[in-house]
């Protein structure tokens, strides 16, 4: 029975620590976050349609056309991360071809507001909440995207926030919408690329996040229950509620000991 209890504990420690952003290449790139909001979102039949930083020409079961997807890992005042399928050279093919090109014809190239990649990234680019389980170990803060290294562990740092950029966002907030308004290819691609908080950030409300799902305790997360939805809706109105009776409460109490206070004062004029 010890045993079996050792193996669970060391199975359950080895996936504790699985590397969770395994399915994703992370490039530098020249471009800070202001550069990232300057590209524009963009519909496509085929790969060959998209700009060369984008990874793929998606498909989703909402939006009524294709689209390239493409997502910038960024921070403020840092250069930003491209996310690249793992182990998928093309695109990394595309935007050096695109360089040498582009340095051959300007000098300046790396200046003229072209993107640019550097070297693919060691750090660990996912950094989960204190309460969760870890995602990525650690043992300095060098090695974490978020520069928090806790007990071992990638965790958030609140001091430096994390955004993703990325045509997505734009398609979360259109599926979370209940009223579906009707999207047409123009109406798209006039859309700019936005940059919101990554999953496990602090969050006030879903348009905060990339995923648009700010759950109930203040966290950006990629999906929450219609169980744990309800349940937030039903805190929060028990919230005001009760915020409700004990304001009428002092407003009585108030109110009770003005008229007492002014009967008092008549009695003692009259005597």
């Amino acid at each position: 029975m010890y045993c079996l209890f050792l193996i669970l504990l060391i199975i359950k420690s080895v996936l504790c620590f699985l590397d969770l952003s395994s399915t994703t290449d992370y490039y530098y790139t020249n471009y800070l976050m202001s550069d990232v909001t300057k590209l524009k979102l963009k519909s496509c039949n085929s790969i060959d349609d998209c700009d060369e930083y984008a990874s793929e020409c998606i498909k989703d079961d909402i939006i009524p056309f294709k689209y390239c997807k493409f997502e910038f890992y960024c921070r403020n005042n840092y250069a930003c991360f491209l996310g690249v399928p793992l182990n998928d050279t093309t695109i990394v093919e595309k935007i050096n071809t695109k360089e040498i090109n582009s340095s051959q014809t300007n000098q300046t190239s790396f200046y003229n507001g072209e993107l640019h990649l550097g070297g693919r990234t060691e750090l660990k680019m996912i950094s989960t909440d204190e309460s969760t389980n870890c995602s990525n170990s650690c043992s300095k803060p060098q090695d974490c995207y978020s520069e928090n290294c806790v007990s071992g562990c990638c965790r958030k740092n609140d001091k430096l926030q994390e955004y993703i950029c990325g045509p997505q966002f734009f398609v979360n907030k259109y599926k979370a919408s209940e009223e579906k308004k009707a999207l047409n290819i123009t109406s798209f691609e006039k859309e700019k690329v936005t940059c919101k908080l990554s999953n496990y950030q602090n969050c006030s409300k879903d348009n905060d996040c990339y995923s648009y799902v700010c759950d109930y305790s203040g966290i950006c997360l990629n999906a929450v229950s219609k169980d744990e939805k309800q349940k937030f809706k039903v805190e929060t109105i028990i919230y005001y509620v009760f915020i409700t009776c004990i304001f009428l409460l002092i407003l009585s109490v108030f109110l009770c000991s003005m008229v007492f206070n002014r009967k008092a004062n008549k009695v003692g004029k009259g005597n």
